[in-house]
C-alpha cells in the first residue's frame, strides 16, 4: 500500500515542506525564556487544555502580531518578505507552569535569491499571539511558492459507477468491511480502463488528443484515513488524495479537490494520452489506530453504500436542522426539490406544482451544479447557471475598457463568530454566463448597457459560534446582504451600474437559510469593462466572487 508518511511528536502533527537542505546556519536571535510570568490565573490550563487537540491559529491575527514585535521588525527592515503555507506545531517550556505548552510557528521567507533564500521561523502564543522565538535559517536554492489548485467547471453529463470494498482495519470491536459506490466521469477523452483496490486507490487510463479533466466522488463514510480523532493534527474530515500523473504531456498537475456531505470531489486535469493514480487510504503510521471515514448524513448512505437497503429519507426541514445545506436537500426520486421565497427554507413538491410556484415568485427551483447548458444568447428569461468555453468576442476583446478586474486579491480576514456560506441558484436578464478565462472557475455574468441582470442568491448559515468564551452571546447574526465592487489596484467606483439588493439584511440562526434577489441596472451609457463582484456574506464569510462584464455585444 502506497501512504503518505507523517512525522508524529508528542500529539503534534508536523509535515516538512521543503525536501532538503543544502547548506543552512541556525542561530536564535531571540526566545523568551520568562514565558507564563504574566499569565492570568488560568493562563496554565488555558495553553494546557490545547495540548493533544487540534486547534487552527488565525494567520492573519499572527501576522499583524510579528509585524509590531519589536525583534522581528529589527530583524525583517524593509525587506520583503513571502509567508509560506502552513503551521507548524510546536511545544515550548513554561517556567511558570512547569512543564511544556503548544505553540504554534509561521514561517516567513527573506532575501529570496537563485542560489538561496533565509526561512524566519517565529513562534507564537496559541492564545495572546505574543512573539516568543524568532529563528533563522539559511536554506540553498530559489524558494518557491506552492501552487494552489483552482475550481475546475466543466459539464458531467454522465456519471459512472465502480465498487470498492473499504476496509475499517484496527478497528475495535472488529468492524466487517463495506462495499462503497465510486462515481467517476472523463471530460474530453475514453476511458481505456480503471481499476481499483481495497488499499484505497483508483487508477484510470484515458485516451484523449486534447485536454479533459477525470473526476472522482470518494465517499466521505470510506475508511480512509487511521487519524485519531482525540489526538493533534488535522480534523479528521480531511481528505488530501495523492494523485499521480504518468505518461503524461500535461506537465505539473494541481488537482483541485472539495467536500460536500456524501462525497468528496477530485478534479484530475490532462492533456492526451494519460494515465492517473489517485490515491486516497492515507496511512499515519501509528499502531493502535484505526481506520474510518466520515460521519455523513443518512441521506448519503444509498447513494455512498453499494449494498445499502435502509431506503428512509428524513424529511426536508430535518436534513436542514441535521446541517445540510437547503441546496443539497435530497428529495424522493419522483418530487423536486423548492427553496421557499418567504424563508430560503426547502420543500419536495411534485415538479409541476414546482413549476407553478416558480413562475408566480414564490420559490425557487435551485439548479444542479453539474447541469450545465449552452446559454441562450438570444433569451433574456429564465436564464440559468451555465458556462461554457465559446466566448464572444465582445467579451473577450472589449472596446474603450474603463475598468480592468486584474487579479481577487487575497483578503485579510478578521475572526469572525459565524461560518456561513453562498450559491447562486438562478439568474435572468445577462447576454450570457461564460468562464472567466484569466481564473477558470469564476463565472463571467455579461450585461449590455441598458438592460438589468437578476441573481437569486441563498445565503446558509452553517453555525454561530460562542467566540471569546463568553457566558452570554446571542444565538442569531445579523447579515448584511453588501455586495463589492472592485477593479484597477481594489477601486470600488462603478459608473453607470446601479444595484439593487432585496432584502438589504437578515437575522440567521445556525443551520437556516435566506434568500436574495442581486439586480444590477447598466445605464445605456455604462462604462464599458471587468468588475470583480463580492456577493453576501462578504468573501471572508463565504460569499461567491464573480465577474461582471458591461459590454455591447449586439452591434
Amino acid at each position: 500500500m502506497k501512504t503518505l508518511l507523517l512525522a508524529v511528536t508528542l500529539g503534534f502533527l508536523f509535515v516538512a515542506t521543503f525536501s532538503s537542505i543544502q547548506a543552512f546556519a541556525m542561530d536564535k536571535i531571540f526566545s523568551k525564556s520568562n514565558w507564563g510570568d504574566d499569565f492570568p490565573p488560568d493562563g496554565c490550563d488555558k495553553r494546557k487544555a490545547l495540548m493533544n487537540k487540534y486547534f487552527e491559529p488565525d494567520t492573519n491575527q499572527a501576522v499583524l502580531s510579528a509585524q509590531q514585535d519589536p525583534v522581528f521588525k529589527s530583524t525583517v527592515g524593509i525587506q520583503n518578505y513571502s509567508l509560506d503555507n502552513g503551521t507548524v506545531y510546536a511545544i515550548k517550556s513554561s517556567p511558570k507552569c512547569n512543564e511544556d505548552l503548544p505553540t504554534f510557528e509561521l514561517r516567513f521567507i527573506l532575501n529570496n535569491t537563485e542560489t538561496s533564500h533565509e526561512i524566519l521561523f517565529v513562534m507564537f502564543d496559541p492564545v495572546t499571539y505574543q512573539v516568543l522565538e524568532i529563528m533563522p535559517i539559511v536554506v540553498d536554492g530559489r524558494w518557491q511558492p506552492p501552487v494552489e489548485p483552482k475550481p475546475i467547471s466543466y459539464p458531467v453529463k454522465e456519471w459512472k459507477e465502480l465498487q470498492m470494498s473499504g476496509e475499517f482495519t484496527g478497528a475495535k470491536p472488529p468492524k466487517p468491511a463495506q462495499l462503497f459506490t465510486i462515481p467517476y466521469a472523463v471530460i474530453n477523452g475514453t476511458l481505456e480502463s480503471i481499476t481499483s483496490n481495497q488499499e484505497g486507490s483508483v487508477e484510470a487510463v484515458i485516451k484523449s488528443e486534447s485536454q479533459g479533466v477525470f473526476v472522482l466522488k470518494i465517499p466521505r463514510n470510506y475508511p480512509y484515513t487511521d487519524y485519531n480523532s482525540t489526538a493533534a493534527g488535522p480534523p479528521p474530515t480531511s481528505l488530501d488524495p495523492i494523485v499521480l500523473i504518468k505518461n503524461r504531456k500535461t506537465g505539473e498537475v494541481a488537482a483541485y479537490h472539495t467536500a460536500k456531505d456524501c462525497f468528496y470531489e477530485v478534479w484530475v486535469p490532462f492533456s492526451g494520452d494519460t494515465q492517473i493514480e489517485v490515491l486516497f487510504r492515507i496511512s499515519y503510521l501509528v499502531q493502535g489506530w484505526a481506520f474510518h471515514g466520515d460521519d455523513v448524513p443518512k441521506y448519503c448512505l444509498s447513494q455512498t453504500l453499494a449494498d445499502f437497503s435502509d431506503n428512509i429519507l428524513l424529511s426536508p426541514l430535518k436534513q436542514l436542522k441535521s446541517g445540510i445545506k437547503a441546496d443539497n436537500v435530497t428529495c424522493k426520486e419522483e418530487l423536486q426539490l423548492i427553496i421557499k421565497g418567504e424563508d430560503g427554507s426547502p420543500a419536495c413538491v411534485k415538479p409541476d406544482t414546482a413549476t407553478k410556484l416558480e413562475l408566480r415568485g414564490w420559490a425557487v427551483i435551485p439548479t444542479a451544479a453539474n447541469e450545465y447548458k449552452p446559454p441562450e444568447i438570444s433569451s433574456y428569461t429564465n436564464q440559468t447557471i451555465q458556462t461554457t468555453q465559446i466566448i464572444p468576442s465582445c467579451v473577450s476583446k472589449i472596446p474603450h475598457q474603463y475598468a480592468i478586474a486584474g487579479g481577487p486579491g487575497i483578503p485579510l480576514c478578521p475572526i469572525m463568530n459565524f461560518q456561513a456560506s453562498g450559491k447562486i441558484l438562478h439568474a435572468t436578464g445577462f447576454y450570457g454566463i461564460y468562464n472567466y478565462t484569466e481564473y477558470p472557475g469564476t463565472s463571467n455574468f455579461v450585461l449590455e448597457p441598458g438592460h438589468k441582470g437578476t441573481i437569486t442568491y441563498l445565503v446558509s448559515m452553517d453555525t454561530v459560534h460562542n467566540l471569546g468564551g463568553l457566558s452570554e452571546y446571542s444565538h442569531e447574526i445579523n447579515i448584511t446582504n453588501d455586495v463589492v465592487f472592485m477593479h484597477d489596484a481594489e477601486m470600488h467606483n462603478h459608473p453607470g451600474i446601479e444595484l439593487l439588493v432585496e432584502p438589504k439584511s437578515e437575522m440567521m440562526q445556525s443551520n437556516s437559510s435566506a434568500l436574495v434577489t442581486i439586480t444590477f441596472l447598466a445605464s445605456k451609457d455604462a462604462l464599458h469593462g471587468n468588475y470583480w463582484i463580492t456577493l453576501p456574506p462578504g468573501v471572508c464569510a463565504g460569499g461567491e466572487m464573480i465577474i461582471l462584464t458591461v459590454t455591447d455585444c449586439e452591434k
